[in-house]
């Protein structure tokens, strides 16, 4: 970070320098948050304002060395998103900014499968479910997309409703990735089952826990019987 800071102390424009700082700067701050956050109980209610007024602080200073980095370089992605997330952090009536900045680089970079799924999450979170599904679509026959893009899906589903296409997300999680059952697809599944049944669907969730059944996984997971 001072290393940046010193080259920009030149005057001299400098896409990367203004890049590293603000990613330097927003890391620095969500770690001061989380500090912050553990340690609450334990600190006086001025260290713990003094912290947050701190973080505050490095995020706005990191949004400027953002928008300056975008300035020399409209395309980089990686920038744009940093920025989209560094709004975030500044709170909820950033949001819409943030989103915006997101779409702006969607049109610019519409093959990047992090800076989509990034974006997808945005719009889900906006409640603009079938737009984060349409980008979510894009990046499908990407095998390397797949674990990240997947989650977003699930969540979206949930969010939506759309409980008949996460439980088809789910089984072809399990059929193209045997691992996934060891990352939490499992408990997904019976999660499922659990929501329709709590929605009073009973013979949608009998339907649906037959089909959950059927579904090889191993049997080495402990909470599996429990689930059942």
């Amino acid at each position: 970070l001072e290393l940046a800071l010193l080259e920009l102390d030149h005057g001299i424009p400098d896409f990367k320098a203004h890049w590293i700082a603000g990613r330097i700067l927003k890391n620095l701050a969500v770690l001061e948050e989380e500090r912050t956050w553990r340690d609450a109980a334990e600190l006086g209610e001025k260290t713990v304002t003094t912290r947050q007024q701190e973080a505050r602080r490095q995020l706005l200073e990191a949004e400027q060395h953002l928008r300056a980095a975008l300035v020399l370089n409209p395309s980089a992605s990686d920038a744009r998103a940093e920025l989209s997330d560094t709004l975030q952090r500044l709170g909820v009536y950033r949001n819409s900014e943030a989103l915006e900045i997101m779409e702006e680089g969607w049109a610019l970079d519409p093959v990047n499968p992090q800076f989509g799924f990034q974006l997808a999450n945005q719009l889900a979170g906006a409640g603009q479910y079938r737009r984060a599904m349409e980008v979510l679509n894009r990046f499908e026959v990407l095998p390397e997309a797949k674990r990240p893009l997947y989650w977003t899906q699930l969540e979206i589903m949930n969010n939506y409703a759309r409980f008949d296409d996460k439980l088809a997300t789910l089984i072809e999680i399990l059929e193209t990735d045997p691992e996934g059952a060891r990352w939490g697809v499992i408990g997904h599944l019976w999660w499922t089952v659990s929501q329709i049944t709590g929605l009073g669907l009973y013979e949608e969730a009998e339907i649906l826990y037959a089909q959950v059944e059927r579904i090889p996984y191993p049997e080495d997971v402990e909470w599996v019987s429990c689930a059942r």
